[in-house]
């Protein structure tokens, strides 16, 4: 049987949560959870931003108020908040944009960036995504590097130091910090050449996020424009055809591909803007050429009041999107989608949204889909059964599934400015999207990262790329280590790898590669949580001894959702007691403050332990027996 399994992490944009409105509240969460029925998965990422109205002295409290309103929606929580950073405030008594480049440089708001980050982790959200300086190279951007060298200069040092500051405070906080440096596509943008003039240098950079939408402002005379269908995709035709209309135009789906690839293509050109266009494939070249991987931040298929067409349902720029990143030979981390009418037109998933053939584009070419490899990772933890040493770092949260083979991953890192970041490979295909450990090789730690897929019974070639690599100097260098790769549960020998620069380590599992001494065993735990002023907290105990700090816990059981949490280790033969322990009761008097910790399931090596649903309403630890023969 196939797995479900999505070709990229995906994101959404619905509005944002208000957790003083309960109307408003309400209506964010049943957006968020039709998206997700319609996909037939649910996203990994929320799209959130600043407010870059109001003066940067009320930057913290706007964090506040939707980390706030994120910890509270139970849609939101477990996913991973994509934050817009503006770089500028258009309030009344602010400082010019440029004046305020130079005073990020110089530290002026460091305190601000670091309350912020510090915001998000106490509401529970341990990995954070930062989108600094958010369409920069667009005029209309609050974060718009002006069009001096002098003030992108200024913007380039101001990115840089917010990058700095953002990174040391995730570390203080224990936070996975990615910071995007995100441009959007644009067919005519004041900034020349952003990826060069704007780009503030790898070492400062860990994503390119990009922002592209299906908008036609396609150049020429709205009475007479260049159809690329009739004529043959000829540049300089001798007898070229021009439709009268832009609602002609664009009913044909060769010129809407053509100027999505193309935005700003004339008859005469396939760039007649002098050079200051920006398209998704320039924003691929460059991504080549700098070995960082992409997200696509923010995306929609039209937004059909702005542009003037009649194009209600657009189904073509969603194929033409999902063909352009398939064939693109770069790493994406993840592809947010805009199902909102906030900023203009871009709802589908709602049938009063009237975009059938768009809704059903999304869900074909980025919902949930059957394949024969399928990747699958949940919060994730190390830890040796029989020893004292543990690691209880949690990954980044993609898709669930079952399938029938299981890969995982022992990782580690030497930390320098950001995490170390990887992409897994099966068989020449892609899993998941970017994976970071924080776990540090010099204390023998690991950071375990399971994966599932319809994988083959014999040899598997399984390959590790390593795509963030740094070095600043002595002792200032960023490495990755494979520690160990385990496929169904046995370690393989030769599965241990330095990998020093950005490159690839390739290594079988499987039926006919020789075994490492001492087979890996996996459990995986599924747990829930009733919330009440904070997440339910778990300890992991292995005969009695506790090999875990204290984990946190964000599905609802009242939502029916489960969270699971995968440990590796060599457990002795014989007989074992496993202790799930609930550490942070809590109760006010109230049954919507009663703070609860369920079991919802428990497997070792992929043979179940236990399945039903038993509660925790106390502190407290529920133990089960499992057997093993290694």
């Amino acid at each position: 049987m196939a797995s479900s399994y999505l070709p990229y992490p995906l994101g959404v944009s619905v509005g944002n949560p208000n957790v003083s409105d309960s109307s408003e509240e309400a209506n964010f969460d049943n957006a968020n959870s039709g998206f997700a029925s319609l996909m037939g998965a649910q996203p990994t990422y929320m799209n959130t931003a600043i407010d870059s109205t109001v003066l940067v002295s009320d930057w913290l409290k706007d964090a506040q108020w939707f980390a706030e309103g994120a910890a509270a929606s139970p849609t939101f929580q477990g996913k991973i908040p994509t934050i817009g950073l503006p770089m500028s405030s258009s309030a009344a008594g602010a400082p010019t944009p440029d004046q305020m480049y130079k005073n990020f440089a110089a530290g002026d708001y460091d305190s601000i960036l670091q309350s912020m980050v510090k915001t998000w982790a106490d509401a529970g959200f341990m990995t954070q995504d930062w989108r600094v300086g958010v369409e920069m190279n667009l005029d209309v951007s609050p974060s718009f590097a002006g069009s001096t060298a002098a003030e992108q200069a200024d913007w380039v040092a101001a990115y840089r130091h917010i990058y700095t500051v953002l990174h040391a405070a995730a570390q203080t906080d224990g936070v996975n910090m990615t910071v995007l440096w995100n441009p959007s596509t644009d067919n005519y943008s004041d900034v020349n050449n952003v990826t060069q003039t704007l780009y503030p240098g790898n070492d400062y950079v860990d994503t390119i996020g990009i922002d592209v939408y299906g908008d036609l402002f396609p150049y020429g005379s709205s009475s007479q424009i260049y159809d690329w269908d009739k004529s043959g995709q000829v540049l300089n035709s001798a007898n070229p055809v021009y439709d009268t209309s832009l609602d002609q135009w664009a009913s044909d789906p060769v010129n809407l591909e053509h100027y999505y690839t193309y935005p700003a293509s004339s008859q005469y050109s396939l760039d007649d803007s002098g050079g200051s266009a920006l398209s998704l494939q320039d924003i691929i070249n460059f991504a080549k050429e700098t070995g960082k991987p992409i997200a696509i931040c923010e995306t929609g298929a039209g937004n059909t009041l702005a542009d003037g067409s009649d194009l209600n349902d657009n189904p073509t720029f969603v194929q033409w999107l999902a063909s352009t990143l398939e064939n693109a030979g770069v790493t994406v981390q993840y592809v947010g989608v805009w199902d909102s009418n906030e900023g203009g037109n871009y709802s589908f998933s709602d049938v009063s949204d009237n975009k059938p053939q768009e809704a059903a584009a999304w869900a074909k070419y980025f919902g949930g889909q059957d394949s024969s490899s399928a990747a699958t990772t949940s919060d994730t933890s190390s830890v040796a059964a029989t020893t004292d040493t543990s690691s209880a770092a949690t990954t980044d949260n993609v898709v669930s599934s079952s399938s029938e083979h299981t890969l995982t991953l022992q990782m580690s890192e030497d930390y320098y400015q950001a995490d170390a970041a990887f992409t897994v490979a099966v068989n020449g295909k892609q899993v998941g999207g970017v994976y970071h450990t924080s776990a540090l090789h010099s204390s023998g730690d690991g950071e375990t990262f399971l994966l599932t897929g319809n994988w083959s019974s014999g040899t598997n070639d399984v390959e590790i790329s390593f795509i963030n690599d740094a070095y600043g100097g002595d002792d200032q260098d960023r490495n990755l280590y494979v520690d160990s790769i385990a496929y169904d549960g046995v370690t393989y020998a030769g599965t241990n790898a330095a990998i020093y620069g950005d490159s690839s380590d390739n290594f079988l599992v499987g039926s006919g590669v020789a075994r490492a001494s001492g087979p890996a065993d996996n459990l995986t735990v599924n747990l829930s949580e009733d919330a009440a002023q904070g997440n339910a907290e778990f300890v992991l105990y292995i005969d009695g001894k506790a090999v875990t700090t204290p984990e946190v816990v964000t599905a609802l059981h009242e939502a029916n959702a489960t969270q699971g949490f995968s440990f590796s280790g060599n457990f002795a033969s014989g007989t074992h007691t496993i202790g799930i322990g609930f550490v942070n009761d809590l109760y006010d008097r109230s049954a919507s403050e009663d703070r609860n910790l369920y079991i919802n399931g428990l497997s070792l090596n992929g043979t179940d332990v236990f399945s039903g649903n038993q509660a925790l309403y106390g502190d407290g630890t529920a133990t089960f027996t499992v057997h093993t023969s290694n």
